[in-house]
C-alpha cells in the first residue's frame, strides 16, 4: 500500500509538472504568434486532442488477448 501511494504521488507531481510546461507554452505562444496564427493553433490542437480521445476510445473498446 505504502509503494502504490508513492507511486501515486510521484503520478501526481509529473501531471502537475505537465500541466506548469502547458500553461508556459499558451502564454509563449500567445507573445510569439499572431492573433490569426494563434486562433489556427488552438483549432488544430482542439482537433489533435480530439482525434486522441477518439483512438483512445478504440483502444478501450478493442479486444483484449
Amino acid at each position: 500500500m505504502v509503494v502504490a501511494l508513492g507511486k501515486l504521488t510521484n503520478l501526481e507531481g509529473f501531471v502537475r509538472q505537465a500541466d506548469n510546461l502547458r500553461q508556459q507554452t499558451l502564454h509563449q505562444l500567445h507573445r510569439i504568434l499572431t492573433v490569426r496564427q494563434a486562433a489556427r493553433c488552438f483549432l488544430v490542437i482542439g482537433e489533435y486532442y480530439g482525434r486522441l480521445r477518439a483512438l483512445s476510445s478504440l483502444w478501450v473498446s478493442g479486444p483484449r488477448e
